[in-house]
């Protein structure tokens, strides 16, 4: 997918940990830049995740260029850059109510997933999810009831692939 972003972007790129010149992907959104506030004023469109990798910018096919190379295009170029992204298939998409999305794989811990990449503040007490002090609200997007889940000690489940998750009625998480 392509998307047209206003500079400055709001994110932090790196190259991609497994193989330096094989790309460079998203590794963090700001959840107060125009890149989270228009993600969460479309609350269906995930089209910009972390992790998602870059493709593309401007036109230019960056797949395997430099993480210094990609920068200096988007510096160098127009004050809104396109963006080409691209995402493993069998990724699942977490979606948290500060308009971050986290393009993750099943058995992923959700917890590292809201702290690490997400900026979620989710507040632990136990860590073995006998409290419920961490307890959110999950939906599939799919018309599906609301469940709860425990991120302390929760996985991104198989067969999925976008997951909602918003605090549920009890708990409240502060967002960074």
């Amino acid at each position: 997918q392509e998307e047209t972003l206003q500079k400055p972007l709001g994110m932090i790129l790196e190259s991609v940990e497994e193989n330096p010149g094989a790309g460079i992907i998203i590794k963090r959104i700001d959840p107060h830049s125009l890149t989270a506030v228009m993600c969460k004023s479309e609350p269906d469109n995930y089209d910009i995740c972390i992790r998602d990798r870059i493709l593309n910018v401007n036109g230019k096919d960056v797949g395997s260029e430099s993480y210094e190379n990609v920068m200096q295009m988007i510096s160098d170029g127009p004050d809104e850059v396109r963006l080409s992204l691209g995402r493993p298939s069998d990724a699942v998409v977490i979606r948290w109510n500060n308009g971050i999305s986290v393009a993750a794989k099943s058995g992923d811990p959700i917890k590292q997933i809201a702290q690490d990449e997400a900026s979620v503040k989710i507040p632990y007490a136990c860590y073995s999810g006998g409290c419920g002090s961490c307890e959110q609200s999950i939906s599939t997007g799919k018309g599906e009831p609301r469940r709860n889940i425990r991120p302390c000690c929760a996985r991104v489940p198989k067969g999925e692939s976008v997951i909602i998750v918003s605090p549920s009625e009890k708990y409240q998480p502060a967002y960074r």
